[in-house]
């Protein structure tokens, strides 16, 4: 919605930067979209609200990296230490910080923040304890986030591009040390989706592994599937499907 501005009516980050600018080596950002500004605090984001809001960082990130520019002159590594969907302790909802839906929504800000080659991610936070519902993990177990950098874990390191035609199924690509190739596919929205994807020209020596993270299945193994450059692959809906197609 704009820049964000102090009580006096400046621009925080340029007057910061403008400041400081050749003091830090590193710029950060925090960002909670919900409540947002003027909501009540106990504000609890519904499912569709959070359909359509990991597109912002889309925006956000380069709108960050020209400002940077325009008024330090240098470009800097760009750091999102704390990000989460609220900024209030929402629990229990159908999108609230304990959610499955609040996992998926944070599996497409990561892999967007991956798009954008922002240095740093970390969510908000480790741990918490009862009512305290933010935490990838309790005194003795994991909430669905969890499973969200589980996924990750098998993700490829050299970034590849990924692009699709549909808001709702988001596509992000990685190649593995091995040479393998890593999709990870997100379905945020209600219904089950069949896509056709093209792989370029990557030519798999195998089956693919697949891997689904959903309402029902926690990161879990599914059956391989044959795979070649331009077939319909079928996503459930609100799923995140990691596909590992070994490099012929």
């Amino acid at each position: 919605g704009g820049h964000p501005r102090d009580s006096a009516g400046k621009d925080w980050l340029i007057e910061f930067l403008n400041a400081n600018g050749d003091l830090v080596d590193i710029i950060s950002f925090h960002r909670y979209p919900y409540p947002g500004l003027g909501a009540t605090h106990d504000a609890i984001a519904t499912i569709e609200d959070l359909r359509v809001n990991s597109r912002e960082w889309d925006t956000i990130v380069p709108n960050w990296r020209q400002i940077i520019l325009d008024t330090t002159g240098r470009e800097y590594p760009i750091a999102v230490t704390e990000v989460n969907s609220n900024s209030s302790l929402s629990c229990g909802g159908e999108a609230s910080l304990d959610s499955f839906y609040n996992a998926l929504w944070f599996a497409d800000v990561l892999g967007r923040l991956i798009d954008n080659q922002v240095d740093i991610a970390a969510s908000w936070d480790m741990q918490g304890i009862g009512s305290r519902c933010y935490g990838l993990i309790t005194s003795n177990g994991v909430r669905p986030i969890y499973y969200t950098y589980l996924m990750y874990t098998h993700f490829g390191s050299e970034l590849l591009s990924g692009d699709s035609s549909d808001p709702d199924v988001r596509i992000y690509a990685a190649l593995r040390d091995d040479g393998a190739l890593t999709i990870i596919v997100i379905n945020l929205g209600p219904d089950e989706a069949t896509k056709a994807l093209d792989l370029g020209d990557f030519e798999a020596a195998g089956d693919a592994e697949v891997c689904l993270f959903d309402a029902s299945h926690n990161a879990e193994q599914q059956d391989s599937i044959s795979w070649s450059s331009g077939a319909q692959i079928t996503v459930p809906a609100q799923s995140m499907t990691l596909y590992v197609l070994p490099a012929a």
